[in-house]
């Protein structure tokens, strides 16, 4: 009997064993990622949905990606840079919001960790200026622009 598994894997050019590995790309994961879940109880999941996007959009994010339980976005061009991607999954009447460093980045020095926090705020904040018909309003704009863009999956 081996004391440990001699597989190894690539990563990024290094072989390693298996269980350093797993403990390199978990560590590694932490600092690219942050994530949080906020519970939106009386709303559908449409009405978080167009909350979540209503809140990325104001705060400069570009929508790529729609689909019936969330969405995935980019920071526009500007001073920012491409690395970052925020996504929202929806599961009932709870949100998850994450943000993580994509591409060679491996650390992201809290700028997922604000993402996350703004797009909260921001989420609650519109929360208190919507009325639950303006959701559903906001949700088949989304979807109609989604589908003429060839971007949504509902």
């Amino acid at each position: 009997i081996k004391p440990y598994s001699r597989a190894r894997r690539k990563f990024r050019g290094f072989v390693f064993p298996t269980q350093l590995s797993n403990f390199v790309c978990m560590a590694i994961r932490l600092f690219r990622c942050s994530y949080a879940a906020v519970d939106l109880e009386g709303l559908t999941k449409e009405q978080i949905l167009a909350l979540g996007h209503e809140a990325a959009c104001d705060l400069g994010w570009e929508i790529c990606r729609v689909a019936e339980n969330g969405f995935v976005g980019y920071p526009r061009i500007s001073g920012r840079s491409r690395d970052e991607q925020l996504g929202v999954l929806i599961d009932g009447e709870t949100a998850e919001i994450r943000s993580h460093s994509i591409g060679r980045k491996l650390f992201s020095w809290g700028k997922n960790k604000k993402n996350v926090d703004r797009t909260i705020e921001k989420m609650e904040e519109l929360w208190n200026s919507y009325s639950p018909a303006e959701l559903d309003h906001k949700y088949l704009e989304i979807k109609a622009n989604s589908h003429r863009e060839g971007q949504g999956d509902f």
